[in-house]
């Protein structure tokens, strides 16, 4: 009889903890993850990169006052919005998050100020953490509610009740 007790309790606890971990929810990626990294030489060169949808990418451009241009080979794919972020000060580089919409293959090109080809590093990571609230937030979308307040002063005109005087 305490054998067969035993191996019940054994059982039993192994059942329990197996069920449990099939419980857990999956681990998420923590990590942000490379994905290109490429030297521009400042020829109009692009390079071609598959972004997925609804995620966040950093780029990473070695050139200060650099951004990206981004295109769709495909013309039905919306261009990813493209929002340059400060970087630390002193660093001598460029950062810029990327915010595809739909899933495809864009083509990735610096540029300057003065719009032309630019020699820099780029480097291009998936943001795992931004990520994962990009889809949360998109997956919940709610209602906000706000005042908004308007107050206006306009000295084009005469400020005393007294009639102007024309000469």
């Amino acid at each position: 009889m305490p054998r067969s007790l035993a191996l019940a309790v054994a059982l039993l606890t192994t059942l329990t903890t197996l069920l449990r971990a099939q419980q857990d929810p999956a681990q998420r990626d923590s990590v942000d993850a490379l994905v290109l990294d490429h030297d521009f030489t400042g020829s109009p060169e692009f390079v071609r990169v598959f972004l997925q949808g609804k995620q966040v990418y950093r780029a990473e451009l070695s050139s200060v006052d650099v951004t990206l241009e981004i295109r769709t080979p495909i013309r039905r794919l919306q261009p990813p919005r493209v929002y340059p972020i400060f970087a630390r000060s002193g660093s001598g580089m460029s950062v810029v998050e990327i915010y595809p919409e739909a899933g495809g293959e864009y083509e990735l090109r610096p540029i300057g100020m003065e719009h032309g080809g630019v020699a820099t590093h780029l480097r291009l990571f998936h943001d795992a953490a931004e990520s994962q609230r990009r889809v949360a937030v998109l997956s919940k979308p709610g209602w906000e509610v706000g005042v908004e307040v308007f107050a206006g002063w306009n000295t084009g005109y005469a400020q005393s009740q007294d009639a102007a005087v024309v000469a």
